[in-house]
């Protein structure tokens, strides 16, 4: 009604929701807890909010009371930073999100759920996206925000599992220790789930057996013959020690160029361009200037893995190992083994 009938209109107010996730739940028995953030009570509880922070690893923080959306949206924002701050300071590690949807329920898909809640008002309002970090909605008891609980347990196939065991115990030569250290570093990056691990890790492997990658006898001739030249010309005095020192440097290789000619030598030339980007794109995600999605982040570890995989694995084909049928369907890159 109008003021004009007596009955003055109720302003809506508004609230902010923040859900972030922690890398490792509260040790707490407690269900919620209190904060005061810039005059205002904010509330963190678990997700499911029937549960205890004890067991949680996705939480909301919640505050309420604020005048318009904006003002909401605000102070959701401040709040998201000083979240974010707090998880590094306490070293506990949380990911407060890009304010994206973890799930999301169409209108029809809500429309058929709503039969199947209990206690439900029609004056409850149905947010059919769980929003991964700030959400603003009116401040009531009438939200009901639908998530999907799921328990999902991946295998893998024993068959290729075992297969593969049979197939290495059947002829396993003696490999470079850098070749070891590769595929630890790869089961490495393929146990994580966090696509920029698995970037960092997956392309540390490839890196680690380049440095098994010398000069070519006639470039370490032109080596020692620079130094020579250099350690001739005493009108420099000193100064040509310290050039004669920078040219012994160069004995070993550069991490890309190690990389590079190993590259040549196991039969994948063919790849130096998308090392040089998936290694260009990992500098960025080092540096924090990649500015690409979470989707494309997984795509480029997928990638990255992939690629990697397939290096390692000829690197040690290389050195005599019979590569498992499955493995070459799992990285189709391994060249061909050359015979003899």
């Amino acid at each position: 009604m109008s003021e004009a009938s007596g009955v003055r209109a109720v302003k809506t107010k508004f609230r902010t929701r923040l859900r972030v996730r922690l890398a490792k739940p509260l040790t707490t028995t407690e269900k919620s807890y209190v904060f005061v953030v810039g005059g205002k009570n904010v509330i963190l509880e678990s997700q499911d909010r029937a549960g205890t922070l004890e067991g949680a690893t996705w939480v909301v923080f919640r505050a309420g009371g604020f005048e318009t959306e904006k003002e909401a949206q605000e102070f959701g924002q401040h709040l998201k930073s000083i979240v974010d701050f707090a998880g590094v300071c306490d070293r506990l590690g949380v990911d407060v999100g890009q304010d994206r949807a973890t799930s999301v329920f169409t209108q029809a898909g809500i429309e058929a759920i709503i039969p199947t809640l209990p206690g439900t008002s029609e004056n409850d309002r149905y947010w059919g996206a769980n929003i991964h970090g700030l959400m603003v909605m009116p401040d009531d008891e009438h939200n009901r925000i639908l998530q999907v609980n799921i328990e999902a347990k991946v295998t893998a196939d024993p068959k290729q599992f075992y297969g593969c065991i049979a197939e290495l115990g059947e002829n396993w030569p003696p490999v470079k220790p850098t070749v070891t250290k590769g595929l630890w570093l790869l089961n490495q990056a393929l146990l994580t789930s966090e696509s920029v691990a698995q970037i960092v890790l997956a392309i540390s492997a490839v890196e680690e057996m380049g440095q098994d990658e010398k000069w070519s006898p006639n470039q370490l001739q032109i080596i020692e013959r620079l130094q020579a030249q250099v350690m001739d010309s005493a009108d420099l005095g000193e100064e040509r020690l310290e050039v004669a020192s920078a040219l012994k440097s160069i004995f070993k290789l550069s991490l890309r160029q190690g990389v590079l000619r190993l590259l040549v030598r196991v039969g994948l030339p063919h790849l130096k361009t998308e090392w040089d980007a998936i290694y260009g794109e990992r500098s960025a995600l080092v540096h924090g200037t990649a500015g690409i999605t979470d989707r494309q982040l997984e795509e480029l570890a997928t990638k990255t893995v992939s690629i990697c995989g397939a290096i390692v694995l000829a690197t040690a084909q290389l050195d005599g190992c019979k590569i498992p049928a499955a493995a070459r369907l799992h990285f189709p890159a391994i060249p061909a083994p050359i015979e003899n």
